[in-house]
């Protein structure tokens, strides 16, 4: 998503598409799999919040490359 234009929306249009886009990444039916969240506290600032446990471990005993894909994948576009 394009962010609003800060000189027409202002600091209050600003925050208000900021809400939008972390109620869009939580209504994401993939993060059932993956509890996370993710706070955007100001222009060009996203911050996700990931848990990891043992479900989402491979074989080995460690974290999946799917669990880090995803959050590069989400840290990206937003």
């Amino acid at each position: 998503m394009t962010p609003p234009d800060s000189d027409h929306a202002g600091p209050e249009g600003a925050k208000a598409h900021f809400r939008a886009l972390e109620s869009l990444y939580a209504s994401a039916p993939i993060n059932r799999f993956f509890e996370s969240a993710l706070e955007i506290p100001e222009g060009g600032v996203s911050r996700i919040r990931f848990v990891v446990d043992e479900r989402h471990f491979h074989a080995g005993g460690a974290t999946h490359g799917t669990a880090y894909f995803k959050m590069l994948d989400d840290a990206a576009f937003y």
